[in-house]
């Protein structure tokens, strides 16, 4: 990476989330990978570090994750990596398997979640200067807004461990909606988030601007600095994009430098126009459907649905039954 985009960075008060592979620090990729780090720590550049699944952070390979965030905090300490500050997981359904409509695997996703929430509490005690973290869609944040984990059971992805984690990231990915929704879809997100967790400091994944998997949309410079200043207005604390080397492959080395002068510069309290989406609205109702319907897996959903359905057949016969009658 140039110098001047180290720079930038510093300038800017950025940090960097890296991918970090099982055994990240050995071998010869090991030795350029912890150069690497060491380099950023010259500008004083804060490192948030991956840790390598063979699934995302689910259910399937909650273990795996918890095994390799123990040995690479280990590895952390053991290179005194001072700007190492934290470990994220990416939670999301496990690719290539079914959801779990029937909650069949609950008790292992109750399970996935305490062990999150014991490894959090180890990583403190036995690693203060490291947080954990984690990222997720915004579904699988607002399914806690009704006060149980519907849709991430279904989902097979624990996102919200008892305890809490050190810092989240929302995946808002505006980028695959159309240019008139994402405003409104970006602003209904973030209010909802700040919401949900009023006294945490959510980072907001805005969109896609270089990289990412074939054929994912992307972010041009315009949208990404709207998206950038709704967050701002809106108190987001961090916007974080992906990625950075997509990013200044497509838009120059100085794509920090320009971003930040954009956001923050002296033209930053501009109004943001936020227009109405109607399907961003039927969207984030039908989420609330969902979750409601699931909520009917319980006995006192069912109880429920049973008295809806049983009323709902006394009146139909009721009226034919006195007609008949008459």
């Amino acid at each position: 990476m140039p110098e001047a985009v180290l720079q930038d960075l510093q300038a800017a008060g950025g940090r960097i989330y890296l991918v970090a592979g099982g055994t990240p620090f050995e071998g010869e990729h090991g030795q350029t990978f912890l150069a690497g780090i060491q380099r950023l720590a010259q500008y004083k550049v804060e490192v948030y570090l991956v840790p390598v699944v063979s699934n995302f952070l689910s259910v399937p390979v909650n273990r795996e994750w918890i095994a390799n965030v123990y040995s690479l905090a280990a590895d952390i300490q053991h290179e005194g990596l001072i700007n190492v500050r934290g470990l994220i997981g990416d939670a999301e359904p496990p690719l290539s398997m079914p959801m779990d409509i029937l909650g069949n695997e609950q008790a292992d996703f109750y399970q996935a979640v305490f062990g999150l929430r014991d490894l959090i509490a180890t990583v403190h005690r036995e690693y203060p200067g490291l947080k954990v973290g984690v990222t997720a869609t915004s579904a699988q944040y607002l399914d806690g807004f009704d006060g149980d984990a519907d849709l991430s059971v279904v989902m097979r992805s624990p996102v919200d461990p008892p305890g809490g984690w050190d810092y989240i990231n929302v995946m808002t990915y505006s980028s695959y909606f159309l240019p008139a929704w994402r405003a409104y879809y970006v602003y209904w997100v973030e209010r909802a988030m700040a919401r949900r967790y009023p006294t945490t400091r959510v980072s907001h994944l805005i969109g896609l601007v270089g990289g990412g998997m074939p054929g994912e949309p992307l972010l041009d410079f315009d949208d990404l600095v709207r998206d950038a200043r709704l967050s701002r207005a809106l108190g987001v604390h961090e916007i974080a994009v992906f990625q950075l080397d997509g990013a200044l492959q497509v838009f120059g080395n100085d794509f920090v430098r320009r971003l930040t002068a954009a956001v923050n510069g002296p033209q930053y309290d501009s109004t943001v126009a936020v227009p109405f989406s109607r399907p961003v609205s039927a969207m984030f109702y039908g989420l609330a459907a969902a979750d409601a319907l699931l909520d009917a897996r319980s006995w006192r959903g069912l109880l429920w649905l049973a008295w809806a359905v049983l009323s709902g057949v006394l009146v139909r016969r009721l009226p034919a039954a006195n007609i008949h009658k008459m």
